[in-house]
């Protein structure tokens, strides 16, 4: 009996700390060079996003509620030479898009990181 009690323990606790885990945990998108980074918040929260790669390492930006933006330093949309985005925010979802911002800001592509 006492032994049940305990696992039941553990599974509640381990139910209650896994959205946190996901949460904090970082997203990173498949390499595409030259690709863009573009956010999506399809929620009425601000989000703030921060990235691990090495030009923005550190670097946030603040996204508003029910915005798509895509992300730039100094009016130039940011992009890596080998497109490998690692954000740190919120959990969302990935897509690539070989089309989108390719003529207005010179991208091959950009990655798009939604959060719904």
């Amino acid at each position: 009996m006492k032994s049940s009690f305990v696992a039941r323990i553990g599974l509640a606790a381990a139910v209650l700390a896994a959205p946190l885990v996901v949460f904090a945990a970082p997203a990173q998108a498949d390499p595409h060079p030259n690709a863009c980074l573009v956010v999506e918040n399809n929620t009425p929260n601000v989000l703030n996003i921060r990235l691990k790669n090495r030009l923005w390492k550190g670097n946030s930006w603040t996204i508003s509620p029910w915005d798509t933006t895509i992300l730039t330093d100094n009016d130039r949309a940011i992009a890596t030479s080998d497109g490998d985005w690692n954000v740190i925010g919120p959990a969302g979802d990935w897509r690539f898009e070989p089309d989108q911002n390719n003529v207005r800001w010179g991208c091959s592509g950009s990655w798009v990181f939604t959060v719904n």
